[in-house]
């Protein structure tokens, strides 16, 4: 008699990532099984996330649609989708040049089909033999048979069946094996199954980067944007929550949606300048690196936390952004030692611990855009006292020096006199 042996073949399983745990227990409960019928175990060579784009087409005149995938492009896509690739190795078993490539099982009204192999041709084969009563090209005996095992001749390509009983006899493989390992391939197809099905249901797992960036520089148009510090303590919902919903509220409102459509090229654009000045981030912080490594993808997975990562970058850039015009435009405002009188705006006011007890610094800026420092112990509560719109006031002060921070020109002040209020009147 031929020796056996096993050797392992390699196949690709894509999943929904949402379906990873179950398909992980799965493999750890096929390879305890294996264990114990003497077989290698599944392995996972590699795992990978990939990104693809669901194609819907009209079949032919019906109303029925055909929804599929293709790899998505570079540049992204509108419609992604996020899968993980699995690529893993299974084992087989060989007697010489014959190998199991599946099972036929009795059934009510039919045979069932269970295939080792993701060869068509043995599909074929094992269809083929299903259609008809179970036989055994071994022993020929003609009598009712549970199962059958089909085998391929890796030389000639001829096939043949076995029946169960005959098969540790004509090949010296243990049924129970061999009936293992051709459920669990279907066990393995079970996964495809469950990706059809997510498919069909034309959920969302993931969104365009550049969409989703463009959704977000649009709502920060409109409505303001809102961090998710901001929205846990005011108890509504993040920027980066509303925008995955944004086609489906644009379908519903037409006044928005023209609003929109008149504004996506431009935040198209504020998209793409994103994308480049985070590509261009120092990695001097975690927060960083992460930026650089979700806006690089052309699809972000719909993951809050990926979400809220993507959303923030708006803020940094368009901080950036005035930061760095404010730079270019900055100048000091007089001369040191000069007395001035201006109409100024508090940008922000800054506590600060002295041994003398708490001063404020108070940031302004002029109507050019001049940046000027304060620090007072006494600082009006018209300037302290304010909520979305920052106080406007007439004021004279006496230049005291020209310092420059990151970049930007400032002017330090003293000796400040609020002359008049733009909108509250000022404290006797």
């Amino acid at each position: 008699m031929q020796s056996n042996s096993t050797s392992q073949q390699s196949a690709v399983v894509l999943i929904e990532p949402g379906q990873e745990p179950a398909f992980r227990k799965r493999l750890e409960s096929l390879n305890k099984k294996a264990k114990a019928y003497g077989l290698e175990p599944i392995a996972i060579l590699s795992a990978t996330t990939e990104f693809f784009e669901r194609k819907v087409e009209q079949i032919g005149r019906s109303e029925k649609l055909l929804s599929y995938l293709v790899p998505a492009q570079a540049g992204g896509t509108r419609n992604p989708i996020q899968l993980k690739r699995f690529r893993i190795e299974y084992p087989t078993i060989k007697l010489g040049n014959w190998q199991v490539v599946g099972k036929v099982e009795a059934f009510e009204g039919g045979n069932l089909q269970f295939q080792v192999t993701q060869e068509v041709r043995d599909t074929e084969a094992i269809a083929n033999f299903a259609s008809r009563p179970i036989g055994c090209q071994h022993c020929n005996t003609k009598r009712r048979r549970k199962d059958g095992f089909v085998l391929r001749d890796q030389s000639s390509d001829a096939y043949m069946q076995v029946g169960g009983s005959c098969l540790q006899d004509f090949t010296g493989i243990d049924p129970a094996a061999a009936l293992f390992l051709a459920k669990m391939w279907d066990v393995l197809r079970a996964e495809e199954d469950d990706l059809r099905e997510f498919l069909g249901s034309g959920r969302r797992n993931a969104i365009s980067t550049r969409e989703f960036l463009a959704g977000v520089c649009f709502l920060a148009a409109t409505s303001g944007f809102v961090s998710a510090a901001k929205a846990r303590e005011l108890g509504i919902p993040a920027t980066y929550q509303e925008v995955p919903g944004l086609l489906r509220t644009l379908m519903n409102d037409e006044k928005l949606r023209q609003q929109y459509c008149s504004m996506e090229e431009k935040h198209l654009a504020t998209a793409d300048a994103i994308r480049a000045w985070a590509a261009e981030l120092p990695e001097t912080s975690s927060f960083n690196a992460n930026l650089r490594l979700l806006l690089k993808e052309d699809a972000l997975a719909l993951d809050p936390k990926h979400l809220a990562f993507a959303a923030a970058s708006w803020a940094m850039y368009t901080k950036a952004t005035a930061e760095k015009r404010d730079i270019a435009i900055s100048r000091h405002v007089g001369a040191p030692g000069e007395k001035m009188t201006r109409q100024l705006t508090v940008h922000r006011t800054v506590p600060l611990e002295t041994p003398y007890g708490v001063s404020i610094l108070v940031l302004l800026r002029d109507m050019d855009g001049n940046h000027l420092t304060w620090k007072t112990s006494a600082c009006p509560r018209a300037l302290l006292d304010f909520d979305d719109e920052p106080p406007s006031f007439e004021a004279s002060f006496k230049v005291k020096k020209h310092e420059t921070y990151k970049g930007l020109c400032q002017t330090a002040i003293t000796h400040l006199k609020v002359l008049g209020m733009a909108e509250v009147a000022q404290a006797a």
